[in-house]
């Protein structure tokens, strides 16, 4: 075999170990993005209000309900129970909406 043959087979070696690491870090990429969750989250905000919501990777943050400030503490908790609840709800729906990885 010529110098320029072996020199073209390694090359070809070479791009097919790289497309396979592509195809094998894009089918990992596919199948975290599957296995996401929809998650209740609670955030204190600078103002001294709240916000209740939703997050997943890959998809953007569902606002549920934003609480305000200046809330006696009996009042926050009970609303903010309340908010977490139906935010739950709603996460149970949309995971159960979602292909299972």
């Amino acid at each position: 075999m010529s110098r320029g043959v072996v020199l073209a087979v390694l090359m070809l070696i070479v791009l097919a170990c790289v497309l396979a690491f592509l195809a094998y870090t894009r089918a990992m990429e596919q199948r975290r993005m599957r296995r996401a969750r929809w998650q209740v989250e609670t955030h204190a905000l600078s103002d001294g209000g709240h916000r209740v919501e939703l997050r997943c990777e890959g998809e953007p943050p569902q606002e549920v309900r934003r609480l305000p400030p200046g809330l006696e503490s009996d009042e926050l908790g009970d609303r903010l129970a309340e908010a977490v609840s139906e935010a739950e709800a709603r996460a149970a729906t949309l995971n159960a909406a979602r292909p299972r990885g």
